[in-house]
């Protein structure tokens, strides 16, 4: 506990200078956003982007905003695959440390490049909100942590290059701050070699188990975590008896030798692990890890689900939801004191485009109540970048706005995903018409359990068909949506399970009566391809196999 609070502290103390600037300036703003568009500007004018825009040019916003035009990844692909062949000085002239992967195109994968500036600008935002943590919940400083870590990846060996694909773990976000913070790790970093993800659930659950002092958990889809509880639960004696006995019996055959120096004979953990044997989950985990102050984790949009279900089994833990942090910048973080989350104005140039125009319009200028779609200008070298994230202004504190995530522009998103719907529906409608399938109905929702997502399709025939032929089709539709990085990671992992085909009749109706009851008015309705909404199996009625037949 000495040697937690000790690093811990050192930890807080380097974070204040951040968090100081941060909440000393919110009323400049505006001035500080200006500057930082002026500095991605000028350093990379001279770059084949900066070029071909006219960076040399742009003396304010309005210029900026004449020069560049909203862009999404299509315009940076061919940059991204040129860097992969020793190209430099295309989109920053900084250096590119690394690419990460996430999703969201139509090959499955975006590629983001990773620059020093980007990094310190993730740093700006990221280290206020760690301070405000050990400043509101002081209990987290004599205990251990939990990052996120993603266990091995073997789909990466396909990306070829001299450029490093993705971070290790979370904690890389955090620079030198983040080799200390390993220190403190509940799981040692090692798990991520880890193939199996069945081991790999295991071998955290074990890890955990150990951790008496855990104090903080960081993950960030709320199903990630409710999947290594769920492997608790079901696999607890063997996981004790492992603890008592100072082993690893691993659940499908993997070399795990490095893992040794971890692995040790806890006989009083165990004993007092027995105890907690408890039928009720909230009891239960209450009494296995009595130091647990926070669990950071999204809590909005459709993460709501799975959060809840985590105040569930952890009802005196406060659950903070992230903020929006996608992959390509950050743009809002929770402060405690605020009661929400506020704008990461130090970090990136942003703008926001509102529903109903094309003209967007910057921070300074948000109004209460109003819907948005984020515009991001980063030092990784994405310009006027639309990140498809929806934002609703609820209210402001100390002159700044607070910002609530409400979904992704046409995306589907439980646990990170990333669906696009053109994408899909444009593969099923191929898929459909190359078998000269004729359907009156088509619908995908994700059906939601306890800790993982089933998407399904629901479909209304205009013709008989085997529910054999349509299993092979889902099966097909399946392969393409692994495509995705991240929906592949999440099979993978056990967060969504294989998609599934329904056949089922008077869709429509059904699908009206629904909306109509959900507040909806006939000439309102619009049929959506993806619809978000829960227990659509309690509204459908299905076809069964002799009338499909």
């Amino acid at each position: 506990m000495v040697r937690n609070l000790l690093f811990n502290t050192v930890i807080q103390h380097s974070l204040k200078k951040d968090y100081s600037f941060y909440s000393k300036n919110r009323k400049r703003q505006k001035g500080i956003q200006e500057q930082i568009l002026k500095t991605i500007i000028e350093k990379n004018k001279k770059t084949e982007f900066g070029k071909k825009h006219g960076f040399s040019s742009i003396s304010d916003i309005i210029s900026y905003k004449k020069a560049v035009c909203i862009t999404d990844y299509s315009a940076y692909a061919s940059y991204v695959s040129a860097m992969q062949e020793k190209k430099n000085n295309l989109l920053t002239e900084e250096p590119v440390l690394l690419l990460e992967p996430t999703s969201g195109t139509e090959n499955g994968t975006k590629l983001i490049p990773y620059t020093g500036s980007l990094k310190k600008e993730f740093l700006r935002a990221i280290n206020v909100w760690l301070y405000d943590l050990y400043h509101h919940f002081p209990r987290i400083k004599k205990g251990t942590c939990y990052w996120s870590i993603s266990p091995a990846i073997q789909d990466q060996k396909k990306y070829q290059g001299t450029i490093p694909i993705g971070f290790e773990d979370d904690s890389d976000y955090l620079d030198r701050k983040g080799r200390l913070i390993r220190t403190l790790y509940a799981v040692p970093p090692q798990v991520k070699h880890l193939t199996s993800y069945r081991n790999f659930r295991y071998v955290t659950a074990y890890f955990l188990l150990l951790a008496k002092d855990l104090a903080l958990v960081s993950v960030w889809n709320p199903s990630f975590f409710l999947l290594i509880i769920d492997c608790i639960v079901t696999n607890y004696e063997s996981l004790i008896r492992d603890i008592h006995d100072g082993v690893l019996h691993l659940p499908e055959p993997e070399e795990s030798g490095y893992l040794t120096p971890f692995i040790r004979k806890n006989t009083s953990r165990a004993k007092e692990l027995a105890g907690t044997g408890i039928p009720e989950p909230e009891i239960r985990f209450q009494k296995i890890w009595k130091e647990l102050s926070l669990i950071s984790c999204w809590t909005e949009s459709y993460s709501t689900y799975h959060s809840n279900r985590l105040k569930d089994y952890f009802p005196g833990v406060h659950i903070q939801g992230k903020g929006l942090l996608a992959t390509e910048g950050v743009v809002s973080f929770p402060l405690v004191e605020s009661g929400g989350c506020l704008p990461a104005y130090t970090s990136h140039f942003m703008e926001f485009k509102p529903d109903d125009s094309e003209e967007t319009v910057p921070l300074w200028e948000l109004e209460k109540g109003s819907s948005y779609t984020v515009i991001i200008t980063t030092g990784g070298g994405l310009y006027r970048y639309n990140l498809a994230d929806r934002i609703n202004v609820t209210d402001f504190y100390e002159d700044i706005p607070l910002l609530r995530f409400s979904g992704r522009q046409r995306i589907i998103d439980t646990v990170g995903e990333k669906l696009d719907e053109e994408i899909v529906s444009q593969y099923i409608d191929f898929l459909f018409a190359a078998k000269n399938i004729k359907t009156s109905f088509l619908l995908i929702t994700p059906e939601l359990s306890d800790c993982s997502v089933c998407y399904s399709l629901y479909v209304e025939l205009r013709q008989k068909i085997q529910q054999q032929s349509l299993t092979g089709i889902a099966e097909q539709i399946d392969l393409f949506l692994e495509k995705n990085y991240h929906y592949h990671y999440a099979r993978k992992l056990g967060q969504i399970t294989p998609f599934q085909i329904v056949q089922v009749k008077d869709a429509r109706k059904t699908y009206m009566e629904r909306c109509m009851k959900d507040g909806m008015r006939l000439g309102d309705i619009k049929h959506v391809f993806f619809d978000v909404r829960p227990d659509w199996k309690k509204f459908f009625i299905p076809v069964r196999e002799k009338e499909g037949a």
